[in-house]
């Protein structure tokens, strides 16, 4: 092969290089744009169908609620029949996993009930989504605050164009166990410290009664208040993003007192902590 053949080659190869690059990103932008769709059109269902109607349709089997405990969201719409009222809201944040299947979303809520009574704030969900291709709710919180307008802009993150969409079984096993011990030392004596090397550089904090925050250094009380354990947990098949979901250490069901955390797993750090939203248990909710 001549020189001239030589650089066409090259370029070829750097052609398709850049091409698959941009075919990924367009995929990942794709995903994370169907996520949000996702949000929306549960929003959209709450007000055809009621709040606990539609949330029956999109919830996941085992989704995870805190009533005030963490509890299974399907167990406990059974057990409490839907009221009047409406509550509405919609997404401004969403971010998805590298395999496209495992994301969550974040953004204000507004409700009223029959006689006037208003409430907002701020709720968070995680989602999956399953082998038939349709997303659903596998964990949803919030937080109450002053009033707020649903029509936010949104921001979207997608995962890097270079992050494998599947880990083989032992490395997904590696990166739970490793998930745990991050969650784990956060629900420890030393959560200061652990928290100091685990915040990403943007942790978005929701605390009752507050706008949600973006900070890299969050406090210890807000994000890990003692007292607490982990009762339940998942990641995506990429394992790039998780989330851990906790309760009362002496276990009352009645009685305050969880977390919800989201963390993103890096290179080089481990995993990351990007989202928190968590309630002392002596810090009564007002929701």
């Amino acid at each position: 092969m001549n020189c001239v053949l030589w650089q066409r080659a090259a370029l070829l190869c750097i052609g398709f290089s850049m091409a698959g690059a941009a075919g990924a990103a367009n995929t990942a932008q794709a995903r994370v744009d169907d996520l949000a769709a996702a949000e929306r059109a549960f929003a959209a269902e709450a007000q055809v169908v009621g709040v606990r109607g539609a949330f029956v349709k999109h919830l996941a089997a085992d989704a995870w609620l805190l009533r005030p405990q963490p509890v299974r969201a399907k167990a406990w719409f059974d057990a409490h029949p839907g009221g009047p009222g409406t509550l509405r809201w919609g997404p401004e944040y969403a971010e998805i996993a590298a395999s496209g299947d495992f994301g969550y979303t974040y953004g204000p809520w507004n409700s009223e009930t029959p006689e006037g009574e208003k409430a907002a704030g701020h709720f968070f969900s995680v989602w999956k989504r399953g082998a038939d291709g349709v997303w659903r709710n596998a964990l949803d919180h919030g937080v109450s605050h002053g009033p707020v307008v649903l029509d936010a802009s949104l921001t979207l993150r997608a995962p890097g164009a270079a992050l494998p969409e599947r880990l083989a079984i032992d490395a997904l096993d590696a990166a739970r166990t490793s998930l745990h011990a991050a969650d784990d030392a956060l629900n420890g004596d030393t959560a200061q410290a652990a928290l100091a090397q685990c915040s990403s550089a943007e942790v978005r904090l929701f605390e009752e009664g507050k706008m949600p925050q973006v900070t890299s250094a969050p406090p210890a009380a807000s994000v890990a208040p003692s007292g607490l354990r982990r009762v339940g947990s998942d990641l995506a098949a990429s394992g790039d993003l998780a989330y851990t979901v906790g309760g009362r250490a002496d276990a009352r069901a009645d009685a305050p007192g969880g977390y919800v955390r989201m963390w993103r797993r890096d290179a080089a750090r481990g995993w990351l902590l990007v989202a928190a939203l968590a309630t002392a248990p002596d810090e009564p909710r007002k929701r």
